[in-house]
This record gives structure tokens, C-alpha cells and sequence, in this order.
């Protein structure tokens, strides 16, 4: 299998990740209708083939794919938790096939593994129910200063990755640790915890993050509606416009470096970097099932910032598998690899920017 190659030739800008986040799985619904699911209503659904994974599972399997985990390319170290269930084991065993360092996801007696209800409507978007009592749930700050009290990693070339489904201090202390060493501080935060994560700073110490539409239009309720000359350009519906100039704004305000990918589903996404906002439009495909997309988007973003690729490169690179992983009714499509990519790109006569084109044609 192949991988992609540093930019430079020269070797991998960031060659490890430490991360923690949600390991687990779940099921999908269909739901009947496009209106949005009423508080007490009860609604028919269709239940769906596709597998569900949990976000720090599936940001990991593509990065693990694509830099090369196996051949210890790319080594990457998951903090985690499963339940002692056989879902836990196949999980845990899945991603160690794949080459991902698995000495410190570790597997709790009498615990169920974290689980999730995905509800999708008849025009793909969607949502999910996750577990907040599993294996997930009781990561603590003491599991990750235990990982660093031994840890002989140089930080020089480290991405540290904090993402939902686990509980907010574990990774604050995550985030914090990362800043102290210097790493490249990555991560996602959910709508419900956005009000506690700006309490606490926590958006202060990322370097790069990534927020659906919705999370973006939580912080812009924070912050109320600002105006930002680097969208005054764009001829962005004004509703999406709003929430871009609150949300980036507020960001902005509290960490002027801060990197930002803002997804909008198939109306595409937005990447903000450097008082620079750019859009980046979605691949016209055949969709199967939008959950996991983010996760995709966010790994591919990662993948292209390791192998020396610029921010807007990058999230071109994270946009391009976002678009595939869609193509899957699972929320990990197994099939995309670097040469799945690569064949899809020809049979479609895709080009992308000159920088992305170039790394695919090498």
C-alpha cells in the first residue's frame, strides 16, 4: 500500500499524534420526514446497515491509512478507555491492526464501551445520542499526565488531538500539556460544550479547530454578531455569513493564530487562517451517509499539515476525504486508501489547487 509523501522529501513535518477521544460504536436510523424531531414526538425509522465509529477511531484509521502507522511512518498513541464487551475488543483490535500504538486504551471490567444512535433525515443530515456513562466517560486528567510522566517522544514533530466523547478536563489537561511541549494543538468541541470550553479557555490553546455549522452558530450566539472585513468579499448566504463574522471573530479575539475549518455539510466549508477566509465546495457524489464526514475532514486536514502541506492545502486535502468517506454507509469508509483516492481522482478527471494537485501527481 502507499502513502502520501512529505511535501518537502525530506521526511514528515509531524511524524506522531497523541490523542484522545471517543472509541467506540453505534447504530443509524433513517428517520421518515425532514422536520426536525419534536421533543415528545415519537417518529418510524428505518434502521440502516451502515457502522458507526466514534470520532478519536475514526480520525486515527485515516491517518493511520494514509501517513502509514503500520510501517511506523506515522506513530500514533490514543488515550482511551473501552468497556469489557466484546465491542470494545473488536474495536481495539481493528485499530491495532492498522499499526496504531494501543498500550494506553485500556479496558474497564464491569463498563460498557461508548455507544451511539445516529438519526439521519431523508435529505442526509443528521445527528446522534451518545452514551455520557461508558468506558469513554472516565478518562481522567490523571490517565493523561500517566502517559507524559514516561513519555521520551520528541515534541518537536507533535500533533496533540483533543476531540468530544470524552469529558472536557482530561482534555484541557491535553491541550495544556501540548502547548507546554510546544506540539501542534488540534481538536473539535460539541455545541453542548462549548459554553464550559470558553469558561474554562479552552480555545485559547488550540492551534487548529474544526466546528460544523452548528457549533460555529453556538459560539456566535457567545460572542453576538460582529462584522470581519475578510468575509465582506464572499456572496455567502447572509445567515451562514453571520454566524462565519461571530464565530471566527470571537475566536480570533482569543487566540489570533488560531487555525479554523467551519463545515456546512454539502453547502461546503469554510477555512479561516491568517485573516484570510476561503472556501472550499464538496465533491459532487453519491451519498450514503454524511456521519463521520467532520471526522474525515479533520484527518485529512491533519495528514496534509504532517506531510508539510500548507493550512489551505491541507483542509483541500481534508475537504477531498470528506467527500469520500460519504460514498460509505459506514462512518468509516474501509476502502479509502491512497490508491482509492488516486483512481478516483483520474476516472473523474478532478483538479484540485496547484499544491494539492501536485502532491496526487507526483
Amino acid at each position: 500500500m502507499s502513502y502520501l509523501i512529505p511535501a518537502n522529501g525530506s521526511g514528515l513535518k509531524y511524524n506522531h499524534l497523541i490523542g484522545t477521544g471517543g472509541i467506540g460504536s453505534g447504530i443509524f436510523f433513517r428517520l421518515f420526514g425532514n422536520s426536525t424531531l419534536g421533543r415528545e414526538e415519537s417518529r418510524l425509522a428505518e434502521l440502516l446497515p451502515g457502522k458507526d465509529y466514534c470520532k478519536l477511531h475514526i480520525v486515527v484509521h485515516y491517518l493511520a491509512t494514509l501517513l502509514g502507522a503500520k510501517e511506523n511512518n506515522f506513530n500514533i498513541f490514543p488515550i482511551g478507555k473501552i468497556g469489557d464487551d466484546d465491542v470494545g475488543l473488536s474495536l481495539f483490535q481493528e485499530m491495532q491492526s492498522l499499526g496504531i500504538n494501543m498500550e494506553n486504551v485500556f479496558k474497564l471490567i464491569d463498563t460498557n464501551t461508548l455507544f451511539s444512535v445516529c438519526f439521519q433525515y431523508p435529505d442526509n443530515t443528521g445527528g446522534n445520542i451518545t452514551s455520557a456513562n461508558s468506558a469513554s466517560s472516565i478518562i481522567s486528567e490523571r490517565d493523561i499526565i500517566s502517559f507524559f510522566a514516561g513519555c521520551k517522544i520528541d515534541p518537536k514533530k507533535e500533533i496533540i488531538l483533543s476531540l468530544p466523547e470524552v469529558p472536557i478536563a482530561p482534555r484541557l489537561k491535553l491541550l495544556e500539556i501540548g502547548r507546554s511541549r510546544g506540539s501542534l494543538n488540534v481538536g473539535a468541541v460539541s455545541s453542548f460544550e462549548i459554553k464550559e470550553f470558553n469558561k474554562k479557555n479552552g480555545f485559547t490553546l488550540f492551534d487548529l479547530i474544526i466546528l460544523n455549522i452548528d457549533e460555529a452558530g453556538t459560539i456566535a450566539k457567545i460572542n453576538g454578531h460582529k462584522s470581519s472585513k475578510f468575509i465582506e468579499k464572499l456572496n455567502i448566504d447572509e445567515k451562514v455569513s453571520g454566524i462565519l463574522k461571530s464565530c471566527i471573530s470571537f475566536l480570533v479575539k482569543n487566540n489570533i493564530d488560531i487555525m479554523v475549518v467551519i463545515t456546512n455539510g454539502a453547502g461546503g466549508s469554510y477555512v479561516y487562517s491568517q485573516q484570510t477566509l476561503k472556501f472550499i465546495p464538496v465533491l459532487n457524489v453519491k451519498v450514503k451517509g454524511t456521519s463521520g464526514a467532520g471526522d474525515a475532514f479533520l484527518a485529512g486536514t491533519i495528514a496534509g499539515l504532517s506531510i508539510g502541506l500548507s493550512f489551505n492545502g491541507s483542509a483541500e486535502l481534508g475537504s477531498f476525504l470528506a467527500s469520500l468517506s460519504v460514498i460509505s454507509e459506514n462512518t468509516i469508509n474501509h476502502d479509502l486508501n491512497l490508491d482509492y483516492m488516486k483512481k478516483f481522482i483520474e476516472k473523474n478527471n478532478i483538479r484540485f489547487g496547484p499544491e494539492l494537485d501536485g502532491t496526487f501527481r507526483v
